[in-house]
């Protein structure tokens, strides 16, 4: 395990805070290391990130992935499945649809990088603009 040093990131979009956004870090250079390093935003937008569990990041320069879904009908969907019964839960229409661009999803694509050295202490990125992209949902 590398040494990792505690970090908060800020995450915007459009300038404004984006609550329960899911965010990874991936090594720039994927020689460097494939720990799991991340975390998800609060209702401010600020996430501590944390490697395979442990508190903090390592030093290294990376690709910054982001990921936030909303949903309709989830929870009556889950609700009937719960309840054991199968019929209902056909019965429910379920949406879903994607927050963030694509191209934030993918550490090949993502024009997010960040750089983390022993004394940073915090760092911003934006999500892009808001977008409504509609995932098919398979239950």
């Amino acid at each position: 395990m590398p040494k990792l040093y505690p970090v908060l990131i800020t995450v915007t979009q459009e300038g404004k805070p984006l609550a329960d956004a899911g965010v990874s870090l991936r090594y720039a250079d994927s020689s460097a290391g494939t720990w799991a390093i991340g975390g998800v935003t609060n209702a401010t937008g600020i996430v501590k990130l944390h490697t395979n569990g442990f508190p903090g990041a390592p030093e290294g320069k990376f690709k910054v992935v982001l990921t936030k879904q909303d949903n309709e009908g989830m929870a009556e969907y889950e609700a009937a499945g719960a309840q054991g019964d199968a019929a209902a839960a056909r019965r429910v229409k379920v949406k879903i649809w994607s927050c963030i661009k694509e191209e934030y999803n993918d550490p090949s694509k993502t024009p997010l990088a960040v750089e983390i050295t022993a004394s940073t202490k915090t760092l911003e990125v934006d999500a892009g603009p808001v977008v409504k992209i509609e995932i098919p949902f398979v239950p």
